[in-house]
C-alpha cells in the first residue's frame, strides 16, 4: 500500500488539492476586488468615491465571508464573523460611505484582500506546482524529449536519452506524490492565515 494509495486518506489527499485550487482563484477574485475597494477610497476627495465606497465593500464582504466558510467547513478552523456593514437605509451615500470606513472589520477585509493573494495565494500554489510540474515530468517527458533536443531539461536532469528521459518521468512522478500529499497542510495553513487576517484582535481563537 502507498502513500497515495490508501483509500479515505487518499482521496482526502486529492480532495485538499482541488480546494487548494478553488484557493488559487479566490486570490485572484479577492485581489481585483481589493484593487477595486482601494481606488474606490482614493476617489473619496473628487466625489466618485461616495459612489464606489459601498458597492466595493459589500463584494469585499462577500469575498472574505466566502473564505471564512471555507476555512471552516474544510479545516475546522472557526472566523467569528464580524460585524455586519452599515445598512443601505443611510440617509445619504456619502453618510454610509463614511460609515464603512469608520467600520473596522472593513479594514480588514480590506487588509487580507491585499496581504492574502501574496501569502495565502503562495501557500496553496506550493502543492498545485509540485502537481503540475510532476504532471509535466511523467506526461509530457517521455514523448516530447527526442523533439526538445539537447537542451532540454528537467529540474536538475538533462533529458537526452531513455535514461534520463526515465529519470524525469521518476522525478516527475514524486513531485506528484508530494505535491498531493502536502495538500491538506497547506490547507489548513492557509486556514490559520486567513483566521489570523481577518479576526478582530483580542478576539480568543
Amino acid at each position: 500500500m502507498t502513500l497515495l494509495s490508501d483509500g479515505p486518506g487518499r482521496a482526502r489527499r486529492w480532495l485538499a488539492l482541488g480546494r487548494c485550487h478553488l484557493l488559487s482563484w479566490l486570490t485572484v477574485l479577492e485581489s481585483l476586488v481589493g484593487i477595486a475597494a482601494v481606488g474606490a477610497v482614493l476617489t473619496l476627495p473628487v466625489g466618485i468615491g461616495f459612489v464606489l465606497v459601498t458597492p466595493a465593500a459589500t463584494a469585499l464582504r462577500r469575498m472574505s465571508d466566502r473564505a471564512r466558510g471555507w476555512a471552516g467547513r474544510w479545516s475546522g478552523v472557526t472566523i467569528d464573523p464580524p460585524d455586519s456593514l452599515p445598512a443601505s437605509g443611510a440617509p445619504s451615500r456619502p453618510l454610509r460611505s463614511m460609515a464603512i470606513l469608520g467600520a473596522q472589520g472593513f479594514w480588514r477585509d480590506l487588509a487580507w484582500a491585499v496581504v492574502d493573494p501574496l501569502v495565502g495565494g503562495l501557500l496553496v500554489a506550493v502543492p498545485l506546482c509540485l502537481v503540475w510540474y510532476g504532471a509535466f515530468g511523467v506526461l509530457v517527458q517521455p514523448f516530447l524529449w527526442p523533439v526538445l533536443g539537447p537542451d532540454n531539461w528537467y529540474a536538475f536532469i538533462p533529458v537526452d536519452g531513455t535514461v534520463t528521459m526515465l529519470a524525469a518521468l521518476v522525478l516527475g512522478a514524486a513531485f506528484v506524490a508530494l505535491g498531493v500529499l502536502c495538500a491538506p497542510q497547506a490547507l489548513r495553513l492557509h486556514a490559520r492565515w486567513t483566521r489570523a487576517l481577518l479576526t478582530a484582535p483580542g478576539t480568543p481563537h
